[in-house]
């Protein structure tokens, strides 16, 4: 009986032992963090998990997730999953390693509780416009290449001499004024057809002034503020509604003129502005312009690198100004030979250096330069 007994317990001890080696440890997804500081494409930007290889995807973040597992995780905004083509991605603050830190789709395997953290950025583009033929092309800021994006397209024909370009956030369309030999009209373009729709013809209706030309402007809530050559108003800022209504003149300053390029900062209400006013040959004024007229003069460039002539005794503009991946971009150009420059701008070491010759002629002059996020393509 004894004997017995000490067979049973062995084979109890058995199985305890048996149970303990194939039992395999879970974890879960304890946080998901997602950054979308510098992300503007609208919705609630959220993560999205599979557990079998990408086949199916939901939104509830996992639990039980068994040692060794492949999660898969991707991000949508509610209406669609946020592509590299359009967006960078950065994974790298994990507290687990996926399997390609910079994917729109990555990979974790399992091997511990672990959070989720990761940074979405807008991916963009710096465009211009060919005046003559209504094209627009991307600009590559290091040797200044062309890609061709689109032609705009007016009831006939493409839509040509565009001065002033905005993109607006909010419904998702392209705003353009036209520069005065072509009329001086204000358009919306629908970004998928590229078809313009002209939204005011510059025919002093309610008593408006004529203008010569929107020299450039930007969306702020459901109104357009541009600034431009007004006529008997004066040169100023002047408000139109997304439907091109004119709504308010905002302030007359005749102290600003000639190139105007701009960048505005809508929070505070105030443009960085290329005044060419009290300019002289051979240098660039900047202000900081208030939407209630005041300039404040912030800097003076008169040295030119990279350029293959003296600018010293030429009459220059700069016709456009953008912000570009954290850098100030322009397109600078000589009046006196018609061609158009695209540049940088250091406000520090002011100094406007040359990239290339973007507009070799009066007939290909380019006036627009705007930094587009590519998903508004």
């Amino acid at each position: 009986m004894k004997n017995k007994f000490i067979i049973i317990f062995s084979m109890v001890l058995v199985v305890f032992a048996s149970c303990k080696k194939d039992s395999t440890p879970t974890y879960d997804v304890s946080a998901v963090t997602v950054n979308t500081d510098n992300y503007t494409m609208g919705g609630t930007v959220v993560a999205k998990f599979s557990t079998d290889g990408g086949v199916t995807f939901g939104s509830t973040m996992p639990v039980g997730i068994t040692e060794g597992s492949v999660l898969t995780v991707k991000l949508n905004n509610g209406t669609k999953d946020l592509i590299a083509a359009n967006f960078t991605f950065d994974w790298s603050t994990s507290s687990l390693t996926a399997d390609n830190p910079a994917g729109d789709v990555v990979k974790f395997t399992v091997s511990k509780g672990f959070t989720i953290s990761v940074k979405v950025t807008d991916k963009m583009l710096l465009i211009t416009s060919n005046r003559t033929t209504g094209e627009f092309f991307s600009l590559d800021v290091a040797t200044g290449a062309a890609t061709s994006l689109f032609t705009a397209l007016d009831t006939v024909g493409n839509l040509v001499g565009v001065r002033g370009f905005t993109y607006n956030y909010t419904n998702g369309k392209y705003y353009v004024s036209q520069t005065s030999n072509e009329g001086g009209n204000l358009y919306s373009i629908d970004p998928v057809t590229k078809q313009s729709t002209k939204i005011n013809d510059n025919d002093g209706r309610d008593g408006a002034a004529i203008w010569d030309a929107v020299v450039n402007w930007t969306v702020v809530g459901d109104s357009l503020i541009g600034y431009g050559d007004f006529n008997g108003d004066g040169n100023g800022f002047y408000k139109f509604g997304l439907n091109g209504g004119r709504a308010a003149t905002l302030a007359v300053s005749d102290n600003l003129c000639c190139g105007l390029g701009m960048i505005f900062d809508v929070p505070n209400h105030t443009v960085l502005m290329a005044n060419g006013s009290n300019s002289n040959d051979g240098e660039i004024i900047f202000d900081n312009v208030d939407f209630d007229g005041t300039d404040v003069p912030t800097a003076t460039i008169n040295t030119f690198e990279n350029f293959s002539v003296d600018l010293s005794a030429t009459w220059i503009v700069m016709k456009a100004l953008a912000n570009y991946n954290g850098e100030m971009y322009g397109i600078l150009y000589d009046g006196d030979n018609y061609i158009s420059y695209l540049v940088k701008v250091n406000l520090t070491t002011l100094k406007i250096t040359n990239i290339a010759t973007i507009g070799a002629d009066e007939a290909n002059q380019c006036n627009v330069l705007y930094s587009l996020p590519k998903y508004a393509l």
